[in-house]
């Protein structure tokens, strides 16, 4: 049985990664994650800019935003054999 996606959640989506695409090229989303990533389990996330640490929460935020629209848009597809780690 397939799961109906429910078209104003996919629109959502959809505005939700338009925003993080016209703050952050993909390419630039790409380097955002591996920098945050990188960055912290170095340790030096402290060691950058301010300008640079401002980037990095603005990314986070709107990666947080669009992955939360995607779990309510996915959500009746998630069942616990395919769900993956869950939120901390």
């Amino acid at each position: 049985m397939s799961a109906t996606i429910n078209p104003l959640l996919l629109q959502q989506t959809a505005e939700k990664l338009q925003v993080l695409f016209q703050d952050f090229s993909p390419a630039e989303s790409r380097e955002q994650l591996w920098q945050l990533f990188s960055l912290t389990i170095s340790g030096a996330f402290n060691h950058q800019s301010v300008a640079e640490r401002q980037d990095l929460l603005v990314f986070y935020g709107h990666l947080q935003e669009v992955l939360v629209t995607l779990e309510q848009l996915l959500a009746p597809t998630i069942t616990p054999q395919n769900r993956g780690a869950q939120a901390f």
